[in-house]
């Protein structure tokens, strides 16, 4: 197969948490290979991650590479650290790549120094947070089992006052027991830039919750109706990156999310110990699941882009069943996200455990979009 080359990595820079959140692939799922990674990414570490992507860049003519600082909690491994990571990664990336450096959050350590400190070191922040109090605490808990809705509000309030730049938006995975317009009114509220509304991770053989019987459209059902009020005008400045991924598809385009589409999946993981990973999410699939065998202390980006595990991630229609290949919406859907088709017996050559909710989803995004169109498409051909 034509190899398409990596444009982002995730990194590890904590391999701890300080939440210990019911639905985290990382801990939950029964992959425990964090207990024996290093707590943090050493700065030695960073600076051979900095010459990969270079090396890389070099050999695909590139210019801009993009990372993104993960855990755990990326901010236990201390404010001084990830400013020595971040100029590590840049300064051994070279002055011919554009890295731009994002971090995922909790938003619990977060404090005014630490987040103008982030927006000096030009590192974009997302933040974790599934809605108000009532649904946040009902998962995202801390190890005593307290919830982290207020701690988490107070470190978004210091991101916002550091700088424009600082918030990149929220991730939110959803709940299906919350009320779907109530969370979505609560999250557009803190104004972010974007909303990532997440499907919760699960597989055939450990499904979701409110999928476990694997019939009816729960997930589907509750992100129409935040479908509706957002492409009706509602909140209409906070991009809602999946809703506007499937009208991209659904107007010819390509798409940026691994979740959906067809496109090639460029991104990997690096753990603490410098393992290059497929993606760190497959752990909820089978504890290993994600490794390739390959670390950067010995092997280059190129290298990953040889193992079967990346190639299944950028063979498109290939690396799916029948079933997905016939399916008229198969385009925009691209199967579902690729840890989302595991089933014991035939691997990851499946659909999505929320095909469903996917088929469901994509066609009332694609009727709401040909009735917005057409009344256009009739004024432009009559006669003026």
């Amino acid at each position: 197969m034509r190899h398409v080359p990596v444009t982002m990595l995730v990194v590890k820079v904590a391999a701890r948490c300080n939440l210990d959140c019911t639905y985290c692939y990382e801990y939950q799922m029964g992959d425990t290979s964090w207990r024996d990674r290093p707590r943090v990414l050493s700065l030695e570490l960073a600076a051979i991650v900095g010459r990969r992507i270079r090396a890389h860049c070099e050999s695909w003519g590139r210019t801009r590479f993009s990372v993104s600082l993960h855990g755990g909690e990326p901010l236990l491994a201390g404010i001084d650290h990830i400013e020595g990571v971040i100029a590590a990664l840049r300064r051994h990336a070279g002055p011919d790549v554009v890295l731009d450096v994002g971090m995922q959050t909790n938003a619990v350590l977060l404090t005014d120094d630490v987040a103008r400190r982030l927006e000096a070191a030009r590192c974009s922040v997302g933040v974790s947070l599934d809605g108000a109090a009532p649904v946040n605490d009902r998962r995202r808990l801390d190890h005593a089992g307290r919830g982290s809705t207020r701690p988490a509000l107070r470190g978004l309030e210091s991101l916002k006052r550091s700088g424009p730049r600082a918030f990149s938006g929220i991730l939110a995975v959803i709940d299906v027991e919350a009320d779907p317009l109530a969370t979505f009114e609560f999250l557009a509220g803190l104004a972010p830039p974007s909303l990532d509304l997440l499907l919760p991770h699960g597989t055939w053989n450990r499904p979701p919750p409110g999928r476990e019987r694997h019939d009816g459209t729960p997930y589907a059902d509750w992100l129409i109706p935040i479908f509706d009020a957002w492409f009706g005008g509602r909140h209409q400045g906070v991009a809602i990156r999946t809703f506007e991924e499937i009208l991209e598809h659904l107007l010819g385009g390509t798409g940026s999310l691994e979740t959906l589409g067809l496109e090639p999946v460029t991104l990997l993981a690096v753990g603490t110990d410098g393992a290059i990973e497929g993606v760190d999410t497959l752990k909820a699939a089978f504890p290993g699941a994600h490794e390739l065998g390959l670390n950067v202390e010995t092997h280059s980006l190129d290298d990953a882009l040889e193992h079967r595990m990346v190639q299944a991630r950028q063979c498109g229609l290939s690396a799916l069943p029948e079933t997905c290949v016939r399916c008229p919406v198969v385009g925009t859907c691209g199967g579902g996200y690729f840890p989302h088709r595991y089933r014991e017996g035939t691997g990851f050559q499946n659909p999505s455990v929320y095909c469903a909710d996917l088929f469901k989803l994509i066609r009332h995004i694609e009727c709401a979009l040909a009735a917005h169109v057409r009344p256009e498409s009739r004024a432009a051909k009559e006669p003026a």
